[in-house]
This record gives structure tokens, C-alpha cells and sequence, in this order.
């Protein structure tokens, strides 16, 4: 039988497959691939890989004939607003089936179970290309294709690749780096909706190309540049790049920032050097320039001759500063603050009667703020009308637009002569001795620490005409940690010729010296003809732990093989700090002859060894005597 249509007919059963053809076509576009995690780092590929797929429509769709790379799904539906995650059958080799499975990095935390969002297991061959590739999901009238490539991102380093909005394109525009390490599986993706990201918002907001210390240092010392990123959307600059005016080229990486490669909203991405040298010039002129993965320009800017320590830094409504560094904060105009300033808070270590001691050590609070001086030595000592009665303890900072709360020790003269009347004397800091920025504070000193003006007497024979002997004057019986302590030695010439003389000293505990190498504070000079020196030998303890310790003088002349050497015991105790300044800082190496510890005065306590034997002969005979009476009783 032949059935035949009208056209009216024709034309209403075209519009009906017509109006089932958009229907299912709507149906498939509500499918939508929407994260992607194609090289992860926390475990092998083969267990770590996955596809999340949404619905984005307003019915349910039955995905049982719908095939993933020539994969087949489960028997699986997709219900509206619902996620699905697409992996392999067996992950760390748990059952998929398993209505309890859950989904890990390897050994590390767990990102969802099946309980948070639906898993459905693909058998065969299902893997995604680390370098980039395709993802083809079809219902064999309808394929999601999505071409993706490593230069998106996510490549390797824990993240996923997210897509912006659900409604857009597959191209790479609507495609984002997770601001969440191991991405969303089975939430929203947390980079949703958000507005497509334009790189040439970042800014280059400061730079320091000329710290203190070595350029090439590892992070976070060394050179560095600071991005600020003002937009309300956070940005993945991985393998986003820098250029010197020579062509070198510095990579944002995981190994050149402290954490990730994400620059947050109106926040501060720092880059670091981290050992790459000969990056930013300290001489002449230079170009920074910034550029895209793609190699597109960002950003430059130039400049000439930086001061060591000096950052440059854009400020808002004024322009480039060559100013303090401030690394991940807001830059602030600091072209007014150019001068130093020293400030004396308060003073440690008085009596009730708020009086200090000739011989004492007083601690002194004070704050420094260093400008742009290139002087790096504070100095404080007390005296009156030019007159000091202590040594200067000198502290050294370097770096310039920079706060300093020290403590320091200040150790006032003994007097024993009483050279120094009692009376008010003042405190002075600065970084000279007579320097105009500098601060001042009143002390007063009276008493003398007396044990520190005894002395024990050794009697010594005078020294024969020809003869060179030595000796110590002033030890310490114990000394801090951190704080320089002085040795006092005397040497006699009694000789018509002179002699070259090296003497140095040391502290040690067995085979190993704590105050630095042996001979570290050397020092070398001619002894005149009959004459007498007195030398002081500076040294510090910078690690060691409290206890009994030896100190050691070693005297060589005329470059003799043997040396003469003079031990003595001392005690090493912990340095006590200001409890209330945690930053309580000790002398530099610059500090030499200026912080000491109690000191007794010994006289001449060491002779030569000849004059040694001589004063034991006496302990021989009598312990001789001793021996041959135990013999004589014994043969009785």
C-alpha cells in the first residue's frame, strides 16, 4: 500500500523531527566536561588521573550509551545540577564497585568519596596525555570535544584545570588553573565565573637589584621581584617569565617563589633569584621586562646605578622610589625619611640606689633607626667632658630604612687607681664618638667593684740579662657566650737583639676550639731590646655549651718550631638576655677590645720552664724520701 503525504503533512512532520532533534540537542549540550586533572603529582598517572562531567540542564540523562575516548560509562544517570567523576576502574587497588570507595592521592589526604559525588569506573585504556590532548565525550549524535594542552597549566604540580563558565566555550579562554591544590572533584570549581583573566593587570611593583650580601643568594635573601596583582581574580603565572637587557631569563617556577605560583587577589606574588647570578645589573643601565607563557610583553621598566640595599619601589601618585625594601606589603613613601636616629630607652643592671660601679658591666636599651647612611657602626660608651671611662661597645647593622631595638653591654673601668672621680657621667650613641646624630643619657657612677683591683702576687725570679720570659697578667674565670672577653699578656726582652714574636689564644675542650680557629686573633710584631710589652688578645665563644673549658696563650719566637704556651682553666656559662628585648644582640667581629667579662688580676702567674723545675724540686725530693722509707720498712 502506498501512503502518500500531503505538503502541509511533510512540513509538520520536519517541524516534529525538528523539535525532537533541539531537544535532544539541548539535552547533550547540558553534558559539559568541567575539570580536568591530566598530570598530577601526588601519585602515578595511571591511578591519579580524572574528568569531572556536569549537568547543566534541567533534566535527567541517562549516560548508558554515551562513550568517553571509545570508552564505555556505567550504567550510570546524570541527574541536574549533579557532578560525576570519570576514572579508572581499580585506584590504589580498591574495589570502584565498593559503595564506600574512596578516592586518594597515593597515601596522602583524601579529596572525595562516594559519598560527596558520584565515581564511575571506565575499564580499557582511558589515560590523558601529560603534553596536552583530547578529550572527545559522545552519544553518537553529539560529542563534547575539549583540546587541551600543558601551556593552560596544571601541569604537573598538584592543580587541576578548571572551566570558567559552564555556558562557555572549550577554547582556553574559558579554561583556569584551581585556586585549590588537587582541584574541586565534586564542588564547584573555584575558579567559577570569574572574569577572564587579563595578565596585563599585573604590575611590577618593586624590585631589589643589589641586596646586601651576595646577588646570587638563595631565597629569601638575594635578588627579587615583587608583582602585584590588582584585580579581584586570582592568577596562575607559572612559567611566566622575566628578561634582563642581556637576553638572561628568570622563570616564575615552584623553585623561584617560597610557595605556589599563584598570585591571590590584590595580593603579592615574590620571585627570587634563588641562586641564578648576573641576573639584574648593579652597574649602568638595565631593563626588567615581564612577559606571558606565550612570550607577549606585560611590563618593563629601566633603571641606572641602585644602592647596594636599596629597593626600587612604585608608589602610588608619586612614581618610582629608590627607597627600604618592603617585600610583599604595600609600598610606602619613605623619601622623607632619610636621616638616622638613635634613641636610649632605658638602662639594666643598677643598684637600688639607680647607681652603677667603676669596673661594672651595665646593659643599655636603645633604638636605632638606620637611614640612608652608609655607615654601619654604632657606638656607645660612657664618659664626661670627653673623658670616657669605658671601653666603646660597638654594634653593626647594615641594613638602611630599618628599626633596630638592641640591648648592649657597656663595660665601665675599673678605677682601682681612682684616676675617675665619683659622680654623674653621661651615656653617648652615635655612630662616632662624636658624631651630630646621636643621643645621650646621665649616669651615675659611684663605688669600684673592688674584686676587680685585687691581685694575686706569684714570686718570680728577676730575669737573667739575655733572657726572654712571659707571662699572663688579666684572665677571666668565666666568660659568656656571644661576648668578647680579653686576655692580657706580658713579655720581657732581656736580650740586646730583638725578636719577632707571633702570639695568639684560644678556648678549647678537647681536640676543638670554640672561639674560632686557633689562631684567629694573631698577632705578629717585633719585640724591641730590653724592653717589657703588655698585649691584649680579644677573643668570643660563639657556640659552645656551659661548662669547664680551657684557654690557652701560645707565644712563638724567632719562628721556632716549639712554642711556648700558658693554659688556664675557665667556665663558660649561657649569656643572659633582656627578657624583655628577645632581640638582644652581642658584638660583632668589628668589636674588638670592647665587651669584658669580670677580670682578676693575676699578676705574673706563668714562668718559664726552667724556673718551673727548679720551684718543683723541692715536691720531687720530698716524694723520693717518701719512697725510699717504704723500701727500707719493707726489707725489715
Amino acid at each position: 500500500m502506498k501512503i502518500s503525504y500531503s505538503k502541509n503533512q511533510w512540513e509538520m512532520k520536519f517541524l516534529l523531527f525538528s523539535l525532537i532533534a533541539l531537544v535532544l540537542t539541548e539535552i547533550s549540550h547540558a553534558v559539559i566536561i568541567n575539570e580536568i586533572m591530566y598530570n598530577p603529582n601526588q601519585c602515578s598517572d595511571n591511578d591519579c588521573e580524572w574528568i569531572e562531567i556536569y549537568n547543566n540542564g534541567n533534566e535527567t540523562i541517562d549516560l548508558s550509551s554515551w562513550l568517553i575516548n571509545d570508552n564505555d560509562f556505567d550504567n550510570i544517570n546524570i541527574s541536574p545540577g549533579e557532578y560525576i567523576i570519570i576514572a579508572k576502574e581499580l585506584i590504589d587497588g580498591d574495589d570502584a564497585d565498593n559503595e564506600s570507595f574512596e578516592y586518594y592521592w597515593g597515601n596522602s589526604d583524601k579529596v572525595w568519596n562516594s559519598t560527596d559525588a558520584n565515581y564511575t569506573a571506565i575499564d580499557g585504556s582511558f589515560s590523558l596525555v601529560n603534553s596536552g590532548g583530547t578529550i572527545n565525550i559522545t552519544n553518537g549524535s553529539y560529542a563534547i570535544l575539549i583540546n587541551y594542552s600543558d601551556d593552560w597549566g596544571a601541569d604537573g604540580d598538584g592543580y587541576t584545570l578548571e572551566k570558567i563558565n559552564p555556558d562557555g566555550t572549550n577554547s582556553q579562554e574559558n579554561w583556569g588553573v584551581s585556586l585549590i591544590k588537587n582541584g574541586t572533584p565534586g564542588y564547584q570549581n573555584s575558579i567559577y565565573e570569574t572574569v577572564e583573566i587579563d595578565y596585563n593587570q599585573i604590575e611590577i611593583s618593586e624590585f631589589l637589584p643589589d641586596p646586601e650580601g651576595y646577588d646570587d643568594a638563595p631565597m629569601p635573601n638575594g635578588e627579587w621581584i615583587e608583582l602585584y596583582n590588582p584585580t579581584n581574580t586570582a592568577m596562575e603565572l607559572k612559567w611566566m617569565f622575566f628578561k634582563d637587557l642581556f637576553g638572561h631569563t628568570l622563570y616564575i617556577t615552584d623553585t623561584t617563589v617560597s610557595s605556589a605560583t599563584i598570585i591571590p587577589s590584590k595580593g603579592y606574588l615574590i620571585v627570587y633569584t634563588n641562586g641564578k647570578s648576573s641576573f639584574l645589573n648593579n652597574e649602568d643601565a638595565e631593563t626588567l621586562s615581564f612577559y606571558d607563557k606565550l612570550g607577549n610583553l606585560i611590563k618593563n621598566v629601566s633603571y641606572i646605578d641602585p644602592a647596594e640595599g636599596h629597593s626600587y619601589a612604585y608608589v602610588e601618585g608619586i612614581g618610582w622610589q629608590h627607597t627600604k625594601p618592603t617585600p610583599g606589603e604595600e609600598n610606602i613613601n619613605y623619601s622623607g625619611v632619610k636621616d638616622s636616629n638613635f634613641d636610649i630607652i632605658d638602662v639594666y643592671d643598677l643598684g637600688s640606689n639607680k647607681k652603677a660601679k667603676f669596673g661594672q658591666t651595665i646593659r643599655v636599651k636603645v633604638n636605632v633607626y638606620k637611614g640612608n647612611d652608609t655607615k654601619n657602626v654604632v657606638r656607645l660608651y660612657v664618659a664626661d667632658e670627653g673623658t670616657k671611662i669605658s671601653k666603646e661597645s660597638k654594634i653593626s647593622i647594615y641594613t638602611r630604612f630599618t628599626n633596630y631595638t638592641l640591648t648592649v653591654p657597656i663595660q665601665l673601668k675599673p678605677n682601682c687607681d681612682e684616676e675617675y672621680d665619683d659622680g654623674d657621667y653621661t651615656i653617648f650613641i652615635g655612630w662616632t664618638s662624636e658624631g651630630s646624630a646621636q643621643d645621650s643619657f646621665p649616669l651615675d657612677v659611684k663605688g669600684i667593684t673592688s674584686s676587680l683591683c685585687k691581685t694575686i702576687k706569684v714570686e718570680k725570679k728577676k730575669a737573667s740579662p739575655g733572657k726572654f720570659s712571659y707571662g699572663v697578667i688579666t684572665v677571666p674565670q668565666e666568660i659568656n657566650v656571644g661576648e668578647k672577653f680579653d686576655l692580657t699578656v706580658k713579655l720581657d726582652n732581656n736580650d740586646n737583639q730583638d725578636i719577632p714574636i707571633k702570639l695568639w689564644s684560644y678556648v678549647y675542650r678537647g681536640s676543638k676550639s670554640y672561639s674560632g680557629d686557633r689562631e684567629e686573633n694573631m698577632k705578629e710584631f717585633t719585640l724591641k731590646a730590653n724592653s717589657l710589652q703588655v698585649i691584649e688578645l680579644s677573643n668570643m665563644v660563639e657556640d659552645a655549651k656551659p661548662g669547664n673549658y680551657k684557654l690557652k696563650a701560645v707565644v712563638n719566637k724567632n719562628n721556632q718550631k716549639t712554642n711556648n704556651e700558658i693554659t688556664k682553666d675557665i667556665a663558660i656559662k649561657s649569656n643572659v638576655k633582656d627578657t624583655d628585648n628577645p632581640e638582644y644582640l652581642s658584638a660583632t667581629e668589628e668589636e674588638n677590645n670592647q665587651i669584658t667579662s669580670n677580670i682578676i688580676n693575676y699578676g705574673q702567674v706563668y714562668e718559664s720552664t726552667t724556673e718551673k723545675a727548679k720551684n718543683l724540686a723541692p715536691l720531687f725530693i720530698i716524694i723520693l724520701s717518701v719512697l725510699l722509707n717504704i723500701v727500707l720498712i719493707w726489707k725489715r
